[in-house]
């Protein structure tokens, strides 16, 4: 990738969440260090992005709703945003240790504030295949409060189509997981731990039904699981290690998937992702579990 073009800073309007996680659709990982928001957002051209492929000459926006942890001076607050962006062999691609620096900046109103965003795009000048590793830490010039924001891209070809959705079902538990849908409907999610004799524990996600989604569709979809290190760096978890099972939900509307997953014993935090997804990519199905 020799050039990063487009770095566009929108005054737009980020999930109540823990102090680290991650994020379904996208695998956005962050963390907190004094500043949070009611919600966090990842859209692909204004609509929600539900993967990491980004065609060129499209632009991202990662938008921080109603964040709090900045403090407020003569009435208005100073934020700043770090930029960083790196290939996959750890080499700087972009840097800018602010983007909202300068004389011109004057700080921002509530109004302004609780509409935080940071927008990114790639020109042509990138080419299809490039893995880009990104990395937006938001901070605040009057505290040493912040939030770092990180993920990865893969640029494609800007003929693909948009992984994008106007309409998704989530659900979200104190429990500690978090699942969206596009395409199809959830509305239950159950995780358990099922403590076994021989001392491999099994991590058991329910989610019942899914309604929109037949078995044959099911069956025929990919599924992929993640998991995440204490340092949320993804470890390789091959999926036939877990036991994936589905069967016609109670009344007969949609499906229930059961999806078992070993527990690492010597992991006291981790997170785990499962993400299906139908063939034609149209229908997904992701749940972060912590």
């Amino acid at each position: 990738m020799k050039t990063i073009a487009n770095l566009f800073f929108l005054m737009i309007s980020c999930i109540s969440f823990a102090q680290q996680g991650v994020l379904p659709f996208t695998g956005l990982r962050y963390s907190e260090n004094g500043i949070s928001a009611k919600e966090l957002k990842v859209e692909l051209d204004e609509a929600t992005w539900t993967g990491n492929q980004l065609p060129i000459n499209t632009e991202f926006e990662i938008q921080l709703v109603d964040p709090i942890g900045f403090l407020k001076e003569n009435e208005m607050y100073f934020p700043g945003v770090e930029l960083v962006m790196k290939n996959p062999a750890g080499d700087t691609l972009a840097y800018v240790d602010d983007l909202f620096k300068g004389e011109e900046f004057s700080g921002f109103s509530d109004a302004e504030l609780s509409k935080l965003s940071l927008t990114l795009g790639f020109n042509e000048l990138s080419k299809p295949g490039d893995t880009c590793s990104i990395q937006a830490r938001f901070f605040d010039k009057k505290s040493t409060n912040d939030i770092t924001l990180w993920f990865d891209v893969i640029i494609v070809d800007a003929e693909l189509p948009l992984e994008q959705t106007s309409s998704t079902f989530g659900v979200t538990s104190y429990l500690g997981y978090k699942g969206i849908a596009s395409g199809v409907e959830i509305s239950s999610i159950a995780v358990e731990v099922d403590e076994r004799q021989d001392g491999n524990n099994i991590r058991v996600l329910m989610i019942d039904p899914i309604i929109g989604l037949s078995l044959d569709e099911w069956n025929a979809g990919k599924t992929t699981m993640i998991l995440y290190d204490e340092q949320l760096s993804p470890i390789s978890f091959p999926i036939d290690q877990c036991v994936i099972s589905a069967q016609q939900a109670d009344g007969g509307e949609g499906i229930a998937a059961r999806i078992e997953i070993p527990v690492i014993k010597e992991r006291t935090s981790m997170f785990n992702r499962f993400r299906w997804e139908s063939v034609d990519g149209k229908k997904i199905v992701d749940v972060v579990i912590h």
